[in-house]
């Protein structure tokens, strides 16, 4: 007789063998969809193999019910079951050295099969991670799309920074695309706190001097600003769900403010990683881009909380700030960035913003009916909203009124506890 405790440690272990089979399976399915840079990186013939070996696996599973419930005198069942489970660990075995050895030379492996892919394939991940060629310019650039627009601009890349060539961002997808996004914004976010906190104090400890030195040399290990960039242009593209300028698109669109217009809309893009963004509807939205670090040309290279309010008075008809306030690293800002949107938006203008849902959902200090009561403060007045529970993004288009009561505001100027247990930090103040 079986013991209970044998057959407990047996049947937990089937378990793990269904659970490893499954999430193969659904890994080799889910990973079929259309996504050019996850298409080249795990090929096709990578998920077939996957697939196999999952319903290897949960066929193993099913082997393994059928043996353990036969009788007790009955041991055919179990000696096909080891040797199957055998076969399952040397393809295992196999398939994991494969890789192992792969990646010991995949920069020129990617090579391979970035020489392999379509001119149109080259195009669309030059565009969508900024970079021309492979291991440089002449290394099978193609010219077109976005960003590589001229045989010019890509023979006057710096050969010495290796981001503005393929190679890297392909190589560093998997791992380093998500890690690296959070890295950089709590990193940012120390320094702008311990710099905050210096310059209340009008002195800088030695203390002090050393973190922030400590949190520069992070940062620049990362790769800087430079790379904090590239990886948000990947982190919001379309193949990893962002696009948001097409919810903004259709609701003025839904406004009628594409119709027999006399001039453009006057757009500011604020935090623009492309710039193409709006290029589907030029005949209607003049569309200006800016950003902290520009990555291109036809990227105006400016600090929105630098731009002077009376020179831009009521000159914008829309202002994007999407994805730009969670990346604003001290609260006040967040702040003053509304605030200066509200004073160079012409009457009527709208302000189009875009946040990741657990900023208002799980925040310590900001929820929904918050952050419509702040814009309320300032002058916007809410006129298109999406979001769900559950979902990564939530999105608003406001429209430019006057500020009814100056004294409204004076409410947000200091931290107030709204929901306790596990939650994020942001927050935006005046």
């Amino acid at each position: 007789m079986v013991s209970r405790k044998l057959m407990g440690v047996w049947a937990a272990l089937d378990v793990l063998l269904l659970a490893a089979g499954a999430v193969s399976v659904a890994f080799s399915i889910v990973w079929r969809a259309e996504n050019t840079l996850l298409n080249l990186v795990i090929t096709s013939n990578y998920l077939t193999v996957g697939l196999a070996l999952g319903i290897t696996l949960l066929a193993t599973f099913v082997l393994s019910i059928g043996a353990i419930i036969q009788k007790n005198h009955v041991t055919l069942g179990l000696v096909v079951l080891n040797y199957t489970l055998l076969i399952d660990a040397i393809g295992i075995v196999i398939i994991g050295t494969y890789i192992w050895f792969f990646t010991l030379q995949e920069r020129n492996n990617f090579q391979v099969r970035w020489a392999a892919a379509s001119s149109a394939t080259r195009i669309k991940l030059q565009d969508q991670l900024q970079c021309c060629g492979y291991f440089n310019g002449n290394d099978l650039a193609e010219i077109g799309g976005s960003f590589c627009t001229s045989r010019d601009l890509v023979i006057g890349l710096n050969n010495s920074v290796t981001s503005n060539f393929c190679v890297q961002p392909i190589t560093n997808f998997a791992d380093t695309t998500l890690n690296n996004i959070f890295t950089f914004h709590v990193l940012l976010k120390q320094r702008a706190q311990l710099q905050a906190t210096s310059s209340a104090t009008s002195t800088v400890s030695a203390e002090a001097t050393k973190v922030l030195a400590d949190i520069q040399d992070e940062i620049t290990s990362l790769g800087g600003l430079e790379q904090y960039q590239r990886m948000s242009a990947v982190g919001q593209g379309i193949d990893r769900g962002g696009g948001s300028e097409r919810v903004l698109i259709k609701w003025l669109k839904d406004l009628g403010l594409h119709r027999a217009r006399q001039t453009k809309l006057r757009l500011l893009e604020v935090g623009a990683l492309k710039p193409d963004n709006y290029n589907i509807c030029a005949n209607w939205v003049q569309p200006t881009s800016i950003d902290l670090r520009s990555r291109h040309p036809s990227i105006v290279e400016q600090d929105f909380l630098q731009i002077d309010p009376a020179e831009h008075y009521h000159k914008w008809d829309v202002i994007s700030l999407s994805l730009v306030l969670n990346f604003v690293p001290v609260p006040q800002d967040r702040g003053r960035m509304l605030s200066i949107a509200h004073d160079i938006l012409a009457p009527k203008g709208h302000l189009f913003l875009a946040l990741p849902s657990a900023c208002v959902n799980n925040s310590r200090y900001l929820d929904i009916p918050t952050l419509k009561a702040m814009l309320a403060a300032i002058g916007f007045k809410e006129i298109r909203e999406r979001w769900k529970e559950g979902r990564k993004m939530a999105y608003w288009l406001y429209e430019r009124a006057e500020v009814s009561d100056l004294c409204s505001r004076e409410q947000f100027t200091k931290k107030k506890v709204l929901r306790q247990g596990n939650r994020n930090n942001f927050c935006i103040l005046f």
